[in-house]
């Protein structure tokens, strides 16, 4: 196994771009999410998680997981079965109100990480980094706007990365 990776010396300037690309792009979701929104957990972990898809769509464009169906129904899941767990911990709550709230979000934190999974594979749109967001969902109350934002944020990495599909390469 080389160090270095050897694709590397034979396209410098296309790392380099992709890169770059990249964080701009990182740059653009943490500045929104900074100036527009109330950066609570939820904030913190749609930056994250899109900040994630934005490598993984810029150094593996042409991979499955990088694919804009896989990166669409990755977050259209991560979301759905996010609040779905959401509501289900809040009502868990009123069966057993001495169940403390920070267990209840641990519980169901592994709960939607089984279901988002599992529900990825079936549907073969696997997208990592969309887990990371539906566990978000679970581990503090959320609001709409950061929602909106981070759906309008996948759309526009999704368009990003369709206008820039013939010109990025894999860099691993």
């Amino acid at each position: 196994m080389a160090f270095l990776n050897p694709k590397f010396f034979g396209n410098k300037k296309q790392y380099a771009f992709q890169c770059i690309i990249s964080g701009i792009l990182a740059l653009i979701f943490l500045f929104a999410f900074g100036l527009f929104l109330d950066l609570n957990i939820l904030g913190a972990v749609g930056a994250t998680s899109l900040c994630a898809s934005t490598g993984l769509i810029l150094m593996a464009p042409h991979v499955p997981m990088a694919r804009n169906r896989n990166l669409i129904g990755g977050y259209t899941i991560g979301i759905c079965v996010g609040l779905l767990c959401f509501y289900s911990a809040i009502s868990l709550q009123y069966f057993v109100p001495s169940l403390p709230l920070n267990h209840t979000a641990f519980i169901f934190g592994g709960i939607v990480v089984i279901i988002t999974q599992l529900l990825m594979v079936i549907f073969n749109i696997e997208h990592p980094p969309a887990i990371g967001l539906s566990v978000g969902l679970i581990l503090e109350n959320w609001h709409l706007d950061s929602l909106i934002a981070i759906v309008i944020c996948v759309i526009c990495l999704a368009i990003v990365h369709q206008l820039l599909r013939k010109r990025i390469i894999n860099l691993i």
